[in-house]
């Protein structure tokens, strides 16, 4: 598809030598990268990004404001770029659309740098990491993706998430497809119920340095997830009542509980007297949670199967009050 740089670009369009991408498993794009600016007339740039990503396969997001009624997909070997300071957004008065702005749909697919705002609610995440859909239009699976350097910004409502990762295999039930091995760094997320809800069968994930503000229910929720790793990070200025990391069952005897996740470092400091570090369900088990954290309320492992370290040495048993 041939792109009018004059509607979609405001005579900007041009090609650059690739660029490095931090803590991604491929540390150069190959090739070149397609460069884009913000629409002149504040027009919805969705068609003109997502027409961009599959002429080009690479594209940079030039410094500026992007309206984005629709959704950005970046498929499989896709990568996708924003300036420091340009930014996705979604406003209420132009779309009501809910689903997420951004998603990255398949294998190494990338996603680097700028924010992601949107005004309206968002239960499937302002960003969505893999996909879960059973239609055949759509790339199964969703392997070593890489999400990095970017601010996510949502609305401190109920049933809002921030990052949704989900998985294929749960909506095909077949077993053969899978969202496993992303990978996301230095990312920061305002405004939410959940901040990351790694859904079912989500496996084998990384994650480092996440900071989340202005969460309702929980920073982390893992439903049926398995050994991902998360490192760092810090959960600060949320509503009371909040909770650090959410372990729960998983919703069908087909799956597996939330078992073998391991959380070193992160940080628990939202304030409230009711805000608690975590909440571990029945069957999740072999869990290991390494808190630093600093809350009144009370968090409970009922299985007690899981190794469990507060404030650098403190192991409760099945329940724990600060």
């Amino acid at each position: 598809m041939t792109i009018d740089r004059r509607q979609f670009v405001g005579g900007a369009g041009f090609v650059l030598p690739g660029l490095a991408i931090a803590g991604c498993a491929s540390a150069a794009e190959s090739g070149s990268s397609f460069v884009l600016s913000p629409p002149a007339d504040r027009s919805d740039a969705t068609d003109a990004i997502n027409a961009a990503l599959r002429e080009h396969g690479s594209v940079i997001l030039q410094n500026g404001e992007y309206r984005v009624d629709g959704t950005i997909r970046v498929d499989k070997h896709q990568y996708l770029s924003l300036a420091h300071n340009a930014v996705l957004r979604r406003v209420a008065k132009d779309t009501d659309n809910m689903d997420p702005v951004v998603v990255l749909t398949g294998n190494r697919a990338r996603l680097v740098g700028g924010r992601i705002v949107t005004e309206n609610d968002h239960p499937r995440g302002v960003l969505t990491l893999g996909h879960h859909s059973a239609s055949k239009d759509v790339q199964y699976n969703a392997t070593q993706w890489c999400l990095s350097d970017c601010s996510i910004e949502g609305r401190q409502a109920p049933r809002n998430v921030g990052i949704w990762v989900p998985n294929a295999q749960a909506a095909h039930r077949s077993g053969q497809y899978a969202n496993y091995f992303g990978f996301v760094q230095n990312v920061g997320i305002k405004g939410a119920d959940v901040g990351i809800l790694l859904d079912e069968v989500a496996n084998a994930h990384r994650f480092f340095g996440v900071f989340f503000s202005h969460m309702i229910g929980a920073a982390w929720e893992l439903r049926g997830a398995y050994a991902n790793q998360i490192f760092g990070g810090f959960l600060h200025l949320s509503r009371d009542g909040v909770t650090g990391v959410r372990l729960r069952n998983s919703t069908s005897d087909k799956y597996h509980d939330s078992v073998y996740n391991s959380f070193y470092g992160f940080g628990i400091e939202p304030g409230g007297k009711s805000s608690s570090a975590y909440d571990i369900e029945s069957r999740c088990r072999r869990n290991t949670l390494f808190l630093q954290s600093n809350v009144t309320g009370k968090s409970v492992d009922r299985n007690g199967e899981n190794l469990i370290s507060r404030h650098g040495g403190h192991w409760p048993g099945i329940e724990d009050q600060n």
